[in-house]
């Protein structure tokens, strides 16, 4: 080592990461780090919120959307936060870009219990997403829709709906998650597989503009 300087400048800065991400991680990885939500609400409260329609999937018992810059309420006090999902039974006719206000209880996302499994909290975290919810009420606030961005969106579930026609569901999920970006018929669980195995490339990757490919 004592000819190889730069080998111990590394080694060095390698063994000092590995340290601060062991003693801290919250404070060492940004997206580890409690938001907002976890720190002002538990499991179960119910919260009021406004915000913005980025992505959207339909099931077949109920739609997920997917909100971004959120104003929240609960009983104690107002906060925000960057992003939220939620869970919507009644399936309200809803667009790309527009600013909705919702009702319901808070959920948190559950840590892998054993090593090895699927951490759905990370899996999450990684999108800067740290909680849910199943809305009670839905209220649409501001209709004007990204006219761009909800084009997309209608284009891409046309083509996913062609896919399904003509191939098994597992099958045309990863089609559209290859050719179109269009993950939400894949399970999470199955994208982490994707990239554990170091084959995430194969699937289309998130762009610049998070309506055009999230």
């Amino acid at each position: 080592m004592k000819n190889r300087p730069l080998c111990t400048v590394c080694l060095l800065l390698s063994l000092l990461i590995c340290g601060a991400v062991c003693i801290g991680k919250e404070r060492a990885v940004k997206e580890l780090a409690p938001s907002p939500l976890e720190r002002c609400a538990r499991d179960g409260d119910e919260i009021v919120f406004t915000g913005q329609i980025y992505k959207k999937e339909i099931k077949d018992d109920y739609q997920i959307l997917y909100l971004k810059n959120n104003s929240i309420r609960n009983q104690k006090q107002f906060f925000t936060e960057s992003r939220i999902i939620v869970y919507e039974e009644e399936k309200t006719e809803t667009r790309i870009g527009q600013r909705v206000k919702i009702s319901g209880e808070a959920s948190f996302f559950q840590s892998a219990r054993n090593p090895g499994n699927f951490d759905q909290k990370l899996y999450y975290q990684r999108q800067d997403i740290h909680g849910s919810v199943w809305a009670g009420k839905l209220k649409i606030i501001d209709s004007r829709p990204d006219v761009l961005a909800d084009r997309l969106y209608q284009f891409r579930r046309s083509w996913r709906g062609v896919f399904e026609k003509y191939m098994r569901e597992e099958d045309a999920a990863v089609l559209s998650a290859m050719i179109l970006g269009e993950k939400s018929g894949m399970d999470a669980e199955l994208q982490e597989l994707y990239r554990g195995g170091g084959i995430g490339h194969l699937l289309a990757q998130k762009c610049t503009n998070e309506y055009i490919c999230v």
